[in-house]
């Protein structure tokens, strides 16, 4: 079988080798591309064209890159800023989450606490309806005494 190599536009590595663009990339070989991989990076990244055509573009002027260069310096200072934002949200939302978790301790606490206070309460209850009735004997009984 004869050693079938074929040239992209992209970097390709295979194992350990790796393959800039340009360079032959072996094809269809034990540790080559497959036809599959050589369709899908032309599919993504077109046929070998020997590199960009810079021949007939225009160089940028002076003025030109001072604009790029404004920009960036725009572009990196709002990036900061966001970047800032990011951080200051980040911890908010840390405090948010611990402060939910402390909140949600204490209701389970007060709920545990509301429970033990409604079975006092029952059981409280219970004793003055005891006592009620005590007082209701005590008061036939008194009754009774000042009868005779």
């Amino acid at each position: 079988m004869s050693k079938k190599t074929e040239q992209f536009n992209v970097t390709v590595t295979l194992g350990k080798k790796v393959y800039k663009p340009g360079e032959a990339v072996p094809v269809g070989t034990s540790g080559g591309l497959s036809e599959d991989e050589v369709k899908n990076l032309r599919a993504n990244f077109g046929d070998y064209t020997g590199g960009p055509d810079v021949s007939g573009a225009p160089l940028p002027s002076n003025a030109d890159l001072a604009k790029i260069r404004d920009e960036f310096a725009k572009l990196t200072a709002e990036r900061d800023d966001l970047l800032g934002d990011v951080d200051r949200l980040t911890a908010e939302r840390d405090t948010s989450i611990e402060n939910s978790k402390a909140l949600q301790k204490q209701n389970e606490t007060l709920e545990t606490d509301n429970d033990q206070l409604g079975k006092d309460n029952a059981l409280l209850a219970d004793q003055v309806t005891a006592l009620q009735g005590q007082v209701k004997t005590l008061e036939a009984d008194l009754a009774k005494l000042t009868a005779k």
